[in-house]
């Protein structure tokens, strides 16, 4: 799943306030939270077409940068649609990069 825990999305927003991110930046008010929180269930129960729409308009840059070659050819699910366009939105990473960053972090090749 994405990275939707409550703790997880202000931690998020917290860094985009500092500049530069960082751990020393302000929490996320409430009703950003809660307006990310409505985005993202908007999006979970947006019609496939809609998403992988507006996921084509906002966040394909992202699906290119975590998935690259691995998504040619193939349609994503909805999973990795909404995770794409978390990351577009709000920032951070995709688990996909964050377990490639972990996988180079321990010496493991991740090329293929």
């Amino acid at each position: 799943a994405c990275n939707l825990r409550p703790e997880q999305i202000r931690k998020d927003a917290a860094a985009q306030k500092e500049p530069g991110g960082g751990a020393g930046a302000e929490e996320p008010e409430r009703a950003e939270l809660v307006a990310r929180l409505k985005q993202v269930f908007f999006w979970k129960v947006m019609p496939m077409a809609g998403l992988q729409a507006e996921c084509r308009s906002l966040a394909s840059d992202v699906v290119e940068a975590s998935l690259g070659q691995a998504v040619s050819g193939r349609v994503l699910d909805r999973e990795e649609l909404i995770e794409a366009l978390t990351v577009a939105t709000w920032g951070g990473v995709t688990k996909n990069e964050s377990l490639r960053e972990s996988c180079q972090a321990k010496g493991i090749p991740v090329e293929r």
